[in-house]
């Protein structure tokens, strides 16, 4: 398995990276939260390891980002702490399970081989991904090993969608919001999506304005409902085509727009398109793949905000998405 080890502590991180590596594991071992956060948005892991009380990012926050993206991979907390309380609020965070220190090595062992064999769709692409590796010198068999990967690797995305649903059903509850700054959060994801627009010949534009919003809300969620709706922007709009992204404040309310002068949605299909596996039947919807998801979870996470999303298209001219979120106190 490919694990991510978390553990600020050198005499516990070098003897558990050891013992993990000698099982046949393949591990990256870190100790600090910051560096985790950049991994996990570079590498996929079978399983992870954390340390509860890390510099900066705790493990319990790295769990908690980690299944907010949606990702199933199973995860261990390690930690000192052995109260219910906390190991209520570790498993609360999306822990799998809880080991106490000190650390006996054959328990440690022990789970993180029990917790290796929840996770059947890693264990396929792992084995396919080292198989194709081996047979670098018979390409006969890339093609199947290769379309063995694809379909591990689509599966894996529609069961972490199907979690994302899943988890986040009804309003959040309070204790689970932050104040988020609405200017920043959209410029970061201007900036990255500049680039993949640019890739497809598209154009993205930006529209931010100098007056800072903030609201309360969980940004993980957020950032997610507002990169599913640029996906599908920069997805379904041709190559010369531009993307707009927009932030306009009101008084008791923020709309986030998204506006492309893609291929649009049919009249027939827009009271559909929020349904959970609903796609438009077009050629290019039918080219780019997907498991129609997207929106449902874009709608899911706007409304468990307190807002709705709303939608306007012309077949052949473009969409306008709409998020609208209303500015209310933290209670």
């Amino acid at each position: 398995m490919r694990i991510l080890l978390v553990e600020d502590d050198p005499k516990q991180l070098m003897p558990l990276q050891t013992v993990l590596s000698q099982a046949g594991h393949k591990v990256d071992g870190v100790k600090d939260g910051e560096t985790a956060q950049w991994l996990l948005a570079e590498k996929e892991y079978d399983l992870l390891i954390l340390d509860w009380m890390l510099p900066r990012i705790s493990g319990v926050s790295l769990c908690q980002q980690y299944r907010a993206a949606g990702k199933t991979a199973p995860v261990l907390m390690i930690t000192a702490k052995d109260t219910t309380p906390d190991k209520i609020t570790g498993l609360d965070a999306g822990a799998d399970d809880y080991l106490v220190k000190p650390i006996d090595i054959m328990e440690f062992m022990a789970r993180v081989r029990a917790l290796g064999r929840r996770s059947p769709l890693s264990a396929i692409l792992t084995n396919a991904q080292v198989g194709l590796l081996m047979a670098a010198d018979r390409p006969q068999i890339h093609p199947s090993l290769e379309n063995i990967i694809d379909s591990a690797k689509s599966m894996s995305t529609l069961v972490n969608n199907l979690l994302l649903l899943a988890r986040h059903q009804g309003q959040l509850p309070p204790e689970s919001l932050k104040k988020v700054n609405l200017n920043s959060l959209l410029e970061n994801l201007a900036i990255h999506y500049t680039t993949v627009a640019a890739k497809e010949s598209l154009k993205l534009i930006s529209h931010l304005p100098e007056q800072q919003i903030e609201l309360w809300a969980d940004p993980d969620l957020l950032r997610q409902a507002v990169e599913n709706l640029l996906n599908n922007a920069c997805k379904y709009t041709p190559s010369g085509g531009t993307v707009w992204l927009r932030l306009e404040p009101h008084s008791d309310r923020v709309v986030i727009q998204l506006i492309d002068t893609g291929i649009g949605i049919p009249e027939a299909d827009l009271p559909h398109i929020f349904n959970r596996f609903y796609r438009v039947d077009t050629e290019r919807a039918r080219e780019n793949g997907g498991f129609g998801l997207g929106l449902a979870i874009a709608q899911q996470i706007v409304e468990a905000h307190g807002g709705h999303i709303y939608v306007m298209s012309n077949e052949g001219k473009g969409s306008t998405f709409q998020i609208k979120l209303p500015l209310r106190s933290h209670s």
